[in-house]
């Protein structure tokens, strides 16, 4: 289980962003290569993981489909996730199912593969409701204690209702650490000219492409 800071900056363009990240007492460093992340959101008919998100639960938990790179792909690598969060700390579980069809995803006839029965027995009960994805870049400390990631360029599309959305001007910022190093978090946000906020790409997603 891990901690997470998120902060949305509006006042900021992509490139203050980054400096920022850069310039950072941490010396924020590059990891990976940039991506673009692709969504698919399931939640139950009258949208409990949606309810929960939205009224600020301790407890709550979301799942999601997600692959890399190009979202007009049919046929991708993609992983079944199903992230908790418990108060303030997050689980995040994952199944690789391998080469898949997003479509059968999107229409809601897939059998994920590899998934405890638990998890099989939940998921049935659920519907797609949002398409969603956004460019990332990641980022490690010199210590190797935190990790950072800027996401943008981010758009929807609600599968409920059909409508779709893009917004090019909110940058995310994410903070991820284990909890052992939860005692010099506060000196690592504070670094940042961005406010810590609660934020979550579904629930915004979700709203915004309604």
């Amino acid at each position: 289980m891990r901690y997470e800071r998120k902060f949305v900056s509006t006042s900021h363009d992509l490139g203050e962003v980054r400096a920022h990240v850069r310039n950072h007492p941490c010396f924020f460093r590059p990891i990976y290569h940039e991506r673009q992340v692709n969504n698919i959101y399931f939640d139950t008919i009258d949208l409990r993981f949606l309810e929960a998100n939205q009224q600020g639960m301790g407890n709550r938990k979301k799942y999601r489909l997600r692959w890399y790179d190009d979202p007009a792909s049919e046929t991708v690598s993609g992983q079944l996730e199903l992230k908790q969060r418990i108060g303030q700390l997050v689980q995040k579980h994952v199944w690789s199912q391998g080469e898949t069809i997003v479509s059968k995803w999107l229409n809601g006839s897939v059998n994920p593969s590899g998934i405890p029965d638990s998890v099989n027995n939940e998921f049935k009960c659920l519907q797609p409701t949002l398409f969603s994805g956004y460019t990332r870049q990641y980022f490690l400390s010199v210590n190797g204690q935190f990790r950072l990631t800027i996401d943008f360029h981010q758009w929807w599309q609600n599968l409920i209702d059909g409508n779709k959305k893009e917004d090019h001007r909110q940058v995310i910022i994410e903070l991820k650490y284990e909890p052992e190093s939860e005692g010099i978090a506060n000196q690592i946000t504070s670094g940042f000219p961005f406010r810590v906020s609660k934020w979550s790409k579904y629930a915004a997603g979700f709203c915004q492409s309604s």
